[in-house]
């Protein structure tokens, strides 16, 4: 189904859980980004999508596909026993959409999932500044223990 901010809001805590620093949307917050997203300068549509096992939202995707067919996640959540059906559903929903590349920033929760379905990694750009005073918010980022998407930083900044 389409994600909604309501969603978003409703099951973050279930998908990134207590052990993972997460952005703690409201949602007109999340409503905000979304519409900035899916009015891009550089054209294509944003996919969202809220995927679901029974009545539970068990992850979803946003992801910017531009015309020349590339199609970049700019946020992805899930759970480690959901990640596997929400990729399938990705790449699958990415393709139909004529995506012939899906590109994001990795979550390191998932990279044994990724490397199993044969995903290329690389380590060009774009990098991420962190700064912060308190080193527990620091650790989190370097521990992989964060779940921070382009959606939340830099890429809002490109429009």
């Amino acid at each position: 189904e389409e994600l909604s901010a309501n969603t978003v809001v409703a099951y973050a805590q279930d998908l990134y859980g207590d052990e993972t620093l997460w952005v703690d949307y409201d949602d007109r917050t999340f409503q905000w980004l979304l519409d900035r997203a899916a009015n891009r300068r550089s054209g294509g549509r944003l996919l969202k999508v809220a995927f679901r096992r029974k009545l539970d939202v068990v992850g979803w995707y946003v992801c910017h596909l531009d015309p020349a067919g590339h199609a970049e996640v700019v946020q992805l959540a899930a759970t480690r026993s959901s990640i596997n059906d929400v990729l399938d559903h990705l790449f699958y929903h990415a393709w139909r959409n004529g995506a012939v590349a899906v590109n994001g920033r990795l979550d390191p929760r998932f990279i044994q999932v990724l490397s199993d379905k044969y995903c290329l990694f690389h380590r060009r750009g774009p990098w991420m500044l962190i700064n912060a005073r308190k080193p527990e918010l620091l650790s989190s980022f370097h521990t992989g223990n964060a779940a921070f998407s382009p959606l939340d930083g830099e890429w809002a900044l490109r429009f």
